[in-house]
């Protein structure tokens, strides 16, 4: 049997000094996914690096299929593809050693590898069809998972899914959030015992028994729109320093606290777009990955950031560090950056690129782990226009429904238009007052959908609830 093997090429960032103390990229990234029989490469949605040289990434390509695993042994040199048994999507990752690894995904997908990947098997019998985003191991046999409902259920489906088994069977534990439509979308575990998760609504969880209990941190404060920005992604050099970042695709929200939640102060970004990823290799040194490329450094534990050219338009999903001088970040179609280098003090390098073949593919639209669950949007004041037209034909991304293209008509305030969603047909049925739309889905044999939220100031995206429309553009109607 010829066995193909797929290669990354990636682009090497050599960090060098930057006036005022920081560090850019002296060279520009590009997308890595090198193989000419790769018409779809997949959107890489985490990386765990549990050694300077072993790295693992995983993501998916379409809605919610064709899982994918990518494996560097050399430093994020070369990478190489792993079979990884299963038909659903992988969303997240994480090592307890560079031969062991959980990762999760859709269809509450949870693999495990023992032999650095030679071999991947899901040992439980899922108990719910509900998408698992993100996943941490405080110890080498207890990991706990974070997630979504399936199709906008509610009840009796949990956010958090633990083990104890080293993933051969899954328990449910009660948290603060059961029955609500809020979604968990990061974690992360700094000991053995504590772990924050954060989600939608600007959520934090934390435990300090290893996943068994739980308690809520953070009050959810609005944005300038009057909605709850989510948060995607945690990291935390030690049980009291973390830092939790989200947001919309129109501005990023970054959260800090150094007394281990009881208090979090909102710290100010760089950019101006949905942050998806965070690692924090020591207590003072922290990177951000984001939407359009966006790598945000901080090198005051998250009090002050700096934009880092990262040379390309790619959605950045997430970023892992091994130590303070290795971090590797991922991100739409197969794109691999390795930001390499002593990182504390840089020698000024050329950036060299590795062997490979990168191919150009056309730039994505904002990917599933950043979509917001916002609430129900009151009137946005201030906007450049009164009232909009918004017929036409739109990109759909959410977390719980999947994505997908919506064609809306518009007659005086009354909208109505379908929309292919997830695999699934919906009619919409719905009206728009100023700027807030407000729309009603129906499918046979689905739960309906409400949505709500505003038109952006640009008329370029509708945010709201349920997720985002976007890649179409309203006009001005008065």
């Amino acid at each position: 049997m010829i066995r193909r093997v797929l290669t990354i090429a990636c682009a090497l960032l050599i960090l060098v000094p930057a006036r005022g103390g920081g560090y850019a990229p002296s060279a520009t990234g590009q997308p890595a996914y090198a193989h000419a029989a790769a018409a779809n490469p997949p959107d890489l949605s985490d990386i765990a690096c549990p050694s300077a040289r072993v790295c693992y990434t995983v993501g998916y390509s379409g809605v919610q299929y064709n899982g994918a695993i990518l494996a560097t042994t050399d430093g994020g040199h070369t990478w190489h593809t792993q079979k990884p048994g299963t038909k659903w999507g992988l969303r997240g990752i994480t090592c307890t050693s560079t031969t062991t690894c959980y990762s999760v995904g859709f269809a509450e997908t949870t693999l495990v590898t023992t032999n650095a990947g030679r071999s991947w098997h899901d040992p439980h019998t899922p108990l719910s069809s509900q998408p698992l985003f993100r996943v941490a191991c405080p110890s080498s046999t207890t990991c706990i998972a974070t997630g979504n409902s399936p199709g906008g259920y509610i009840a009796l489906v949990h956010r958090i899914a633990l083990t104890t088994t080293g993933a051969r069977s899954w328990s449910y534990p009660a948290t603060p959030i059961d029955r609500t439509a809020f979604p968990m979308n990061g974690i992360t575990c700094p000991s053995a015992r504590v772990c924050y998760v954060v989600g939608g609504y600007a959520t934090i969880l934390i435990t300090s028994d290893a996943g068994r209990t739980w308690r809520q941190q953070h009050d959810p404060v609005m944005d300038n729109s009057g909605l709850i920005p989510p948060l995607t992604s945690v990291a935390c050099a030690s049980t009291r320093a973390c830092v939790a970042v989200g947001g919309f695709p129109s501005g990023a929200v970054i959260l800090t606290t150094g007394d281990g939640g009881r208090t979090w102060t909102s710290q100010a970004s760089p950019a101006r777009t949905a942050l998806s990823g965070v690692a924090c290799p020591t207590t003072r040194l922290c990177f951000i990955t984001g939407s359009g490329g966006t790598i945000e450094q901080s090198r005051d534990g998250g009090h002050t950031w700096t934009l880092l050219d990262s040379g390309t338009s790619t959605n950045l999903n997430n970023i892992a560090c091994h130590g303070p001088s290795f971090c590797v970040a991922v991100g739409d179609f197969g794109f691999i950056t390795v930001l390499s280098g002593r990182m504390q003090a840089a020698k000024t390098a050329t950036a060299t690129s590795t062997p490979g073949h990168p191919t150009t593919q056309p730039q994505p639209t904002l990917p599933p782990a950043a979509t917001p669950t916002p609430t129900p949007a009151p009137t946005q004041t201030g906007a450049s226009c009164p009232a909009w037209n918004v017929a036409g034909t739109w990109q759909f991304q959410s977390l719980t429904m999947g994505n997908g293209q919506a064609t809306l008509q518009q007659s005086g305030t009354t909208l109505s238009g379908s929309a292919s969603i997830g695999g699934v047909d919906w009619t919409i049925q719905g009206s728009i007052q100023g700027t807030n739309v407000t729309l009603n889905l129906s499918a046979a044999g689905q739960v309906g959908q409400s949505f709500q939220g505003p038109v952006s100031s640009d008329g370029t995206t509708i945010s709201g609830n349920l997720g985002t429309f976007s890649g179409g553009h309203a006009s001005c109607s008065q």
